[in-house]
């Protein structure tokens, strides 16, 4: 697997000839920043993005090269972004580079040329390896000669020729154009570099205000006892220059730098630092801090986490940590050893946090188990047996009386977290196991500390069938339910949807749940968080805009009045649980991401806040007005980007807190406050009922209308129209060439209005005026036409019956997620992963056809896990009801439909993992073919118009969207896929779907 790095920079050139040469970022130390590919090179034929390798770098002076991935039909070609300047004076010069090469056959095995041409020069100077044979091992390539004396600008460039070959690679490193060197430029002093630079403390960054701000840098190469220095700026959260300053240093492995007082700054902060060298800049580094008020009070053992070291939670203001056992601690029978647990109960307690048991019942076969009983229960699974007998269960019932016996007295709270979703499908008895085990748990605890609090249950019941079934087995036997959510999509870098908990409604859904499970029961949220791609700078945009919704979220939550625990995962950075590109963690290389701040913030300010009241003046503000000691506690934002004057006449002297942690504050009565997205804090001595009181009669200017369009027939577009308001509005819509119509919208409501309009026009326009405000909207809406099959298809290598189907191709990297795996060398082109597919109907079916080409073909599961291999996934929106990814729901709705089909170990098939009880969780029998020849796959996939919950009637418009996964070796992971649109991978969203009309 690619090999990622950490969020550091290096400055290109060694020691003894920097500032000669006259190429910029000439050993690609800084990656691909002063390279390109130039535009009319791109448009003459498809182009190879160069890639940035760490682990062949060309001698001392290289940690990092440009690897470039050749094939077949493709170009690579690569210039300097600016021109070279050739200074007066200067006659004698010389030109050279290192290169490597493998993987090459036939013809020109790699050929690499590097030409230099000048401005007002005929004749340039260039350098070609040989065309016939590969560079093994690093291999210098140099000339020298004389300047034109007419020549003041150069300008260099890079290709590639690799004809008659599919494949191969070539390796660039330490160009050099600039006067002649007496030594080869990579043979010179190695290159100065930062490994690591870290806060100092164990905190990892999270100061208090008064704290002293340290950081430590991990040099290599390094000349010790050489002076030197460090220039270092720091930048606020939304990148403005706080400070910066200077530091003199002698050289060492390891240095550190001290920063003065940010004062009166809070929040999240970023450190650029840059070591010099007799004025030159030699290494870069960025690192992260955050400044939060120190936490006086006891912590809420609401904010939880899974990991992080005692320092790093208690800052970030973690009142609950688990301790946790996955085996069961039994050698021999009724031999039970609990010392461990004990020790981390002891522990937990010393550095003030509330210690709970985190259990684990439901586990793929054996994992759980003690020792003396696994072969048996493996013998008998492998017969498809019930190894789960009164014997077992007895046995289970006496090991946990003694657990509980002996860490009874401290700790108070047991959870099972299970993922019974996911278990349940390995073991046939595995839900009946489960169930009975929750049971016996829960009435042995209960006879030794009635007052302790137990949940269980595995899954939100919103989410999967099979919650329903095990909540009503075990409600009686557990104070609430135990289960993992992670909010909208989890996934988070460029190219992913990123959606708040208004778009989610996180609260309604919480709510439900609630209502469900019933009074006097509670909610735990075991498991929540993101999943980071890990190549985004610390500073990157995407994960601020994370931060303030991470903060929205954890309000809502505290708002849910039984939201017992919110466990965050993961603290610290833990490969074991990376996904492809992705990681959880809320540091990077010991740097908090910018999420760190305001988790922190929160955990300060809603510490124990109780009985939250909402108050929704507008659709598009949203207020809780929380309980807290003897004060109120307002949390307010408006869904906008833009500040919004909000008038609030305050019930009180009051005191805010901005998102960051910055505190202001006021006197009682009318004042007029700022508001977007980004939560303000406000206490009150006033009642709650008085505050709640005051922010529904405030007054917000914010939008009273919004707009959205879909296609809802063959020549028929709806203009969807939302009042935000609470009143009803009077107004006039009009769409694109069709007349206007009048109309009433109730408050806070949304209505449709259909108005003719042809396809082929576009964009789409509509219009709606109010008594004193136009509104507009203008969208490209694509509508993409499902041929009637006058007979079945069948499935071969030519996907006979879809001759006259137009099918949509999937071949190049702007399907692709993540947005970067083609330049991170995860996907080669399109022989690596490429596709077309096709959709028709009949009067009995629905088809899915597809003819992927794939380089290296995976089957290893099926069922459940069908997805993890070569696969296609794909979804329908049935009802047409969502399409608008800015306000409508995430998550499938009943209408909607979701499949999966791929050659698994026992043959084609055809799994259903979202639809009604009939299907859902099923694999659906005798409706999928799939046939392989050479390097493609024909899938056909042909489903029920019944099992869609219609019928195949012209005219019908629905939302469609297909993703294909790609595995290259047996054991590997997918990390990447191309989809036709977002709303599969990463979070369910048919409101990104494309629209599709039968014919």
């Amino acid at each position: 697997m690619h090999k990622l790095f950490p969020v550091i920079f290096f400055v290109s050139g060694t020691l003894s000839v920097f500032g000669q040469n006259r190429i910029a970022n000439p050993g690609f130390e800084r990656g691909m920043e002063e390279w390109t590919t130039p535009s009319w090179a791109k448009k003459q034929a498809p182009h190879i993005e160069g890639v940035i390798d760490d682990r062949n770098g060309q001698g001392p002076a290289g940690t990092r090269s440009l690897r470039i991935d050749y094939r077949k039909g493709f170009r690579f070609f690569l210039t300097p972004v600016k021109p070279i300047s050739l200074p007066e004076g200067e006659t004698e010069y010389q030109l050279s580079f290192y290169t490597r090469s493998e993987g090459y056959e036939r013809g020109a095995k790699g050929q690499l040329w590097v030409q230099v041409l000048f401005d007002g020069v005929k004749k340039g100077i260039g350098i070609t390896t040989p065309w016939n044979v590969t560079q093994p091992e690093w291999t210098e390539f140099k000339t020298k000669f004389k300047l034109p004396p007419e020549a003041k600008k150069a300008f260099l460039q890079i290709q590639l020729i690799g004809h008659e070959n599919q494949s191969g690679t070539t390796w660039v490193d330490n160009l050099y154009f600039g006067p002649i060197q007496e030594k080869d430029i990579a043979d010179t002093q190695p290159k100065l570099a930062v490994e690591k630079a870290i806060p100092s403390a164990a905190h990892g960054g999270i100061y208090d205000p008064e704290e002293t701000i340290r950081y430590d840098f991990l040099l290599k190469n390094v000349s010790v006892g050489k002076n030197a220095e460090i220039v270092w700026q720091v930048f606020d959260f939304d990148g403005s220059l706080l400070k910066s300053g200077r530091e003199k240093i002698q050289l060492a492995r390891n240095i550190h730098c001290t920063l003065p007082s940010l004062e009166p700054y809070r929040g999240w902060f970023a450190l650029k630092a840059e070591i010099r060298l007799d004025g030159r800049g030699i290494s870069q580094s960025l690192c992260s801090g955050v400044i939060v008020e120190r936490q006086t009070d006891l912590r809420d053992p609401f904010f939880a986490s899974i990991n992080g070291n005692a320092e790093k939670r208690s800052r970030l203001g973690i009142g609950a940590v688990p301790i946790e056992t996955r085996q069961r601690r039994e050698a021999k029978p009724g031999q039970y050893n609990f010392s461990d647990l004990e020790k981390a109960a002891d522990t937990h307690l010393r550095n003030g946090f509330t210690p709970y048991m985190r259990l684990w019942f439901s586990a793929r076969p054996v994992e759980y188990e003690p020792p003396f009983l696994v072969k048996q229960i493996q013998e008998k699974l492998k017969r498809n047996e019930n190894p789960y007998d009164d014997a077992y269960f007895e046995g289970q019932r006496l090991y946990w009386r003694a657990m509980i016996r002996a860490l009874g007295p401290k700790v108070a709270d047991w959870c099972v977290p299970d993922e019974i979703h996911f278990t349940h499908h390995s073991v046939p008895f595995e839900v009946e196991r489960y169930i009975r085990l929750v049971t016996i748990f829960g009435e042995e605890l209960k006879k030794q500390f009635p007052n302790h609090v137990y949940t269980a249950g595995g899954v939100m019941m919103d989410q999967y069938p099979i919650g329903k079934t095990i909540w009503e087995a075990v409600h009686n036997h557990v104070d609430g339910l135990c289960s993992d959510v992670y909010l909208n999509t989890s996934f988070v870098g460029p190219g992913y949807p990123l959606s708040g908990p208004e778009q989610g409604k996180t609260r309604q859904r919480f709510l439900d749940v609630e209502k469900y499970i019933g009074p006097g029961k509670v909610i735990v949220n075991e498991e929540t968080g993101y999943n980071f791609t890990r190549t985004m700078p610390l500073d990157h945009p995407i994960l601020k805009e994370v931060s303030i919704i991470n903060l929205r979220n954890l309000v809502i939550a505290k708002s849910i009045q039984s939201m017992r625990r919110w466990n965050w995962f993961c603290v610290e950075d833990n490969p074991a649980a990376w996904i492809g590109q992705q990681d959880f963690g809320m540091w990077q290389h010991g740097n908090p991401r910018p999420h760190a701040a305001t988790f922190a913030v929160a955990a300060r300010l809603l510490a124990f806040a109780t009985d939250a009241l909402e108050v929704k003046p507008s659709e598009d503000v949203y207020a809780y007005i929380f309980k807290q000691k003897s004060r109120s506690l307002a949390v307010l934002w408006a869904m906008t980007k833009e500040l919004a004057d909000v008038q609030l006449n305050m019930p009180s002297d009051w005191t805010a807190t901005q998102f960051n942690g910055t505190r202001f504050q006021g006197k009682k009565g009318p004042v007029v406050l700022k508001l977007n997205d980004r939560p303000v804090f406000i206490e009150f001595s006033a009642s709650q009922k008085e505050v709640a009181a005051a922010v529904s009669q405030g007054k917000y200017a914010m939008p009273e209308i919004y707009l959205s369009v879909n296609w809802t027939g063959k020549e028929e577009v709806s203009l969807f129209i939302r009042n935000k308001t609470n009143r009803e509005l009077n107004a006039t819509a009009s769409l694109s060439e069709s007349p206007a119509k009048k109309v009433k919208i109730p408050p806070l409501s949304r209505i449709g209005l259909p108005f003719s309009h042809k396809p082929e026009n576009n964009p789409v326009r509509g219009y709606v005026d109010t008594d004193t405000v136009r509104y507009e909207i203008s969208r490209s809406e694509t509508l993409h036409r499902v041929p009637r099959l006058v007979r079945p298809p069948t499935l071969d290598t030519s996907l006979e019956g879809f001759e006259n189907v137009s099918p949509i191709r999937l071949d190049n990297a702007s399907f692709l997620k993540p947005i970067d795996a083609e330049p991170q060398g995860l996907w080669t082109g399109p022989e690596d992963l490429s596709l077309q597919f096709y959709l028709a109907y009949d009067n009995d079916y629905l088809y899915v056809a597809a003819d992927v080409k794939d380089d290296v073909s995976v089957s290893r599961s099926e069922k459940f896990d069908i997805w993890n291999q070569d696969c296609i996934q794909f979804a329908f929106d049935m009802a047409n009801n969502s399409f608008d990814p800015q306000t409508d729901p995430v998550g499938f709705l009943s209408d909607d439909r979701e499949f999966c089909m791929a050659m698994t170990p026992g043959g084609p098939q055809l799994y259903c993992y979202f639809g009604n009880e009939k299907i859902q969780n099923k694999v659906i029998p005798g409706n999928v073919m799939i046939r392989e020849n050479g390097n493609h796959k024909y899938y056909l996939a042909r489903i029920p118009w019944q099992m869609l919950g219609g019928a195949g009637i012209p005219g019908r418009v629905f939302g469609f969207n297909l993703v294909a996964f790609d595995v290259d070796t047996a054991k590997g992971q997918i990390s990447y896929h191309m989809e036709l649109a977002p709303g599969i991978a990463g979070e369910k969203n048919p409101a990104f779907f494309k629209r599709f009309l039968l014919e």
